[in-house]
């Protein structure tokens, strides 16, 4: 079982690929907590806030043309990518807000003044594209999601957020 420490030690369970039945038992007791702190005020109401926008936006964008202006479809497969991403963020970090680029991709950023910016978007076959604009330095790239965080995206979150 492995974890991302984040900013504040606040950890964001990943997939392991443990198949004995101790790591079935730590499987599900991180997903009890995980799930315990979902329900809290303090942690668990932005978490549901952002996963809420993330399905109403998904039924606003299910059309071709959505925004009339020739915007892609999102697709069920690419909602899943996407809830499974936000699954994946520490939850310590503010929430990203959300939404679907015209090429049908979900968008996440997060804005932490001017000069603190992160955003990605996630797309087919769970291909990450990102870009930040952190003080005077840029940085942008592409990764692909397997369930883990990319280290990346942590990097800049936590540039952002410190």
């Amino acid at each position: 079982m492995t974890f991302a420490m984040a900013i504040d030690g606040s950890f964001s369970p990943h997939t392991d690929r443990g198949v004995s039945s101790e790591a079935a038992v730590v499987r599900r007791q991180i997903k009890e907590l995980r799930d315990h702190m979902t329900v809290t005020e303090t942690l668990g109401k932005s978490y549901r806030e952002t996963r809420s926008s993330l399905l109403e936006i998904y039924k606003d964008t299910l059309t071709e043309n959505w925004n009339g202006y020739e915007a892609k479809a999102t697709t069920e497969a690419d909602l899943f990518t996407a809830l499974r991403f936000l699954d994946t963020l520490p939850m310590s970090i503010p929430r990203p807000e959300v939404s679907v680029d015209p090429d049908g991709e979900f968008a996440f950023e997060w804005y932490n003044g001017p000069r603190n910016v992160l955003s990605v978007s996630i797309g087919q076959l769970g291909r990450i594209s990102y870009a930040a604009h952190i003080g005077r330095k840029r940085y942008h790239g592409t990764e692909y999601f397997s369930d883990e965080l990319a280290a990346c995206i942590i990097e800049n979150l936590e540039k952002i957020f410190s």
